[in-house]
């Protein structure tokens, strides 16, 4: 470009402009060889209004030609925010409507991402410019992610359904705003519609579940306002808000949401998939300051399990290897507050109360298969409400020599110093009796329990190294096959080394299929040796994802190999016939066990949709038959005394319906076994 019209445009010399092209006139069509930039380019970039008029009705075509960034004047105006240059552009007589919107996309993003709301009102509301959806999309995402509000307001008053499109990783307008802190974007999308707080992405993520992970503090306190709902929705994974904030390791929003909340104690006492509390996770992840204010502010409960029967003091045991100074402190928080392991737990009393009921009531709650499982005798009811009656009969009798022999009993005090021996001795034999039976029969049940629990860890890592071991045997099988095609290749002429069915369909289809049988058994085998899984959950998502990748492996192997006898059976009247019977026999072999896994599976969830469904429904353990007809003759310290020491049973004894929450396990024990 001439150094003279480069000078007079940026500077806008209009005169000299002007005089240059009467000397001229190609010289207004003259490009940079640098940028590929046009005399309109400058004039629109420096915001020469009249220069832009000048050289549109010299060479109108001018509005129209790509720079080396393939950007036409449009992008500049956008990009600069010259709303007036812009409608010029536009109200010039060169080109159609078609032309201009395929010749200037992302003109929108570009004006969002700059916040120009007057050209973004101008490309909204022109006559001759469109916008598909994406185009639409993507400026409203990118404006509520850098908190444009009055561009999020001109999109959404033009377009308002662009509230509810996500990008291709399933995060909206919301989301963005959330992620960045945007208080105005957020408190504006939530007016407009509260609903949208709980809509989760791809990876199962809502908005607020973004900010409390990334300590927006002042994200949190707007949806206090508009959303509170929102707080007790859990990750897709199954982790509530509080935990995420805890692992993350913002203690600001954690001890805003945890402050604001405190009227929901379900939030507080909210837990995971794991059965996980907010002390379980602090402790695990390592997190001090948190541990510090659960256990010296919010009181929480010490020795809680999760769903393996883990307290928070077992959840350090990871913690130990890696940082041993945590460690140390976090345990003795924990012991100085009454924390206990699992071991410890397991050897205390279990609770009884004084007529059995809760306990009876607490073994007619167990799955019957569970008691007869593996050898394990079922508990007999008949013969413990038997032992409970004689028992209480013998209860009923030492209570009503107490009650009349209590002016004895005083009398005795008085003049001797001592009670009376009488028939509490013999009350309290019975009620030790009767609790080493039942310790017994739990410390059975317990041990059962932690067999099968192994059993099942053995089984699924089994499953694991059987995967390996096929998709390992199929890797090796397809890459011979692959470098030794069927029909051999040519020995000699042009086509020296090819195959010699290339150019057939069989051939295509032999090769393509055993090229995803190898890749996919090659994927296989990478993802199980680089995850080392040490929870159950993770190794069976693991399992669950390579088998059915396996499944596909195995489909393509067959197709393979019935493709590659296809190519070498002789074509004649003898063998047609053959094809078709391996063809029928592979695919009807493979197709009828795909279909039966696929129907056990769909199986399998349902039973497992149905066990949670009970286990929610299941009443609460109530202890208000412990007391009988006979507490009337109690006094008043009495009953005060038998209802804490119900309380306190049926605490520990909700403790025992814990004792197993895999899913999988629980609602397949009928059966032996479970397809995943």
């Amino acid at each position: 470009m001439d150094p003279r019209l480069f000078q007079a445009v940026t500077r806008n010399q209009k005169r000299r402009f002007n005089k240059l092209v009467r000397q001229n006139f190609e010289i207004v069509k003259q490009i940079s060889e640098e940028t590929g930039n046009t005399a309109l380019h400058l004039a629109v970039r420096h915001g020469r209004v009249e220069l832009v008029k000048e050289i549109l009705s010299l060479w109108p075509e001018a509005a129209e030609v790509e720079n080396l960034k393939q950007e036409t004047p449009f992008h500049e105006a956008c990009r600069e925010g010259e709303a007036q240059i812009l409608r010029v552009l536009l109200d010039s007589p060169w080109g159609s409507s078609e032309l201009i919107g395929r010749q200037n996309r992302n003109l929108l993003f570009l004006a969002c991402t700059k916040s120009h709301v007057e050209v973004v009102d101008i490309l909204l509301n022109h006559r001759r410019i469109h916008h598909s959806s994406f185009d639409r999309v993507a400026g409203f995402l990118e404006a509520t992610s850098r908190g444009h509000l009055g561009v999020v307001q001109q999109i959404l008053q033009k377009f308002p359904k662009a509230a509810r499109k996500v990008d291709e990783n399933g995060f909206s307008g919301l989301h963005n705003a959330c992620l960045s802190g945007h208080v105005d974007v957020v408190e504006y999308l939530l007016g407009r519609d509260p609903f949208m707080a709980r809509q989760f992405t791809y990876s199962g993520y809502t908005p607020l579940h973004l900010a409390a992970m990334n300590g927006k503090t002042q994200i949190i306190k707007v949806f206090l306002q508009r959303s509170r709902l929102s707080f007790f929705d859990h990750t897709k994974q199954g982790v509530p808000i509080l935990h995420l904030t805890i692992r993350h390791n913002q203690f600001k929003t954690f001890l805003h949401c945890a402050q604001s909340s405190e009227k929901e104690g379900s939030l507080i006492n909210s837990v995971d998939l794991d059965g996980n509390t907010i002390l379980h996770v602090a402790a695990e992840s390592g997190r001090v300051k948190f541990v510090k204010f659960l256990i010296n502010e919010m009181r929480m409960m010490i020795n809680r399990q999760n769903s393996e029967g883990l307290t928070p003091l077992d959840m350090l045991d990871n913690l130990a290897a890696s940082d041993t100074k945590k460690f140390k402190i976090l345990e003795d928080m924990l012991r100085n507050a009454g924390g206990k392991r699992k071991i410890e737990l397991t050897n205390s009393t279990i609770p009884t109360s004084n007529k059995g009921e809760l306990v009876r009531e607490w073994v007619h709650s167990l799955d019957p298969n569970l008691l007869e499982e593996d050898g394990l005798q079922k508990i007999d009811l008949d013969r413990d409400e038997k032992e409970d009656e004689e028992i209480e009969h013998e209860n009923l009798g030492s209570n009503n020599v107490i009650h009349a022999h209590d002016e004895q009993v005083d009398q005795a005090e008085k003049k001797y110093g001592y009670v009376l021996p009488n028939n509490l001795d013999k009350q309290k034999h019975l009620s030790q009796k009767r609790r080493k039976v039942l310790v017994s029969k739990m410390d059975g049940y317990r041990s059962q329990r932690e067999k099968q629990h192994n059993m099942y860890k053995e089984t699924l890592q089994n499953a694991r190294n059987t995967i390996t071991l096929v998709a390992t045997l199929i890797a090796t099988i397809t890459f011979s096959v692959g470098i030794n095609p069927p029909g051999g290749i040519h020995q000699d002429g042009p086509l020296i080394g090819k195959a010699v069915f290339a150019k057939t369909k069989g051939y295509k289809v032999f090769i393509i299929s055993n090229s995803i049988a190898l890749t996919t058994s090659l994927s296989i085998m990478i993802v199980l040796v680089s995850i080392i899984p040490f929870r159950r959950k993770l190794l069976l998502r693991l399992l669950k994802i390579t088998h059915k990748v396996l499944w596909v492996s195995l489909a393509f192997m067959a197709m393979a190999f019935t493709s590659a006898t296809w190519l070498t059976l002789p074509q004649d009247y003898k063998t047609n016939w053959l094809p078709n019977v391996i063809l029928a026999v592979v695919g009807g072999t493979m197709g009828t066990f795909f279909i039966y896994l696929g129907v056990e599976l769909v199986k399998h969830w349902m039973r497992k949709l149905k066990w949670r469904r009970e286990r929610v429904e299941k009443p609460t353990i109530s202890a208000s038959n412990n007391f009988d007809g006979n507490s009337d003759h109690q006094s008043t310290d009495d009953q005060s005394s038998n209802k804490a020491k119900s309380d306190i049973e049926q605490r520990d004894l909700r403790k025992l319906y814990s004792f197993s929450t895999n899913s999988d396990v629980a609602s397949s024990r009928g059966r032996g076994g479970h397809v995943y």
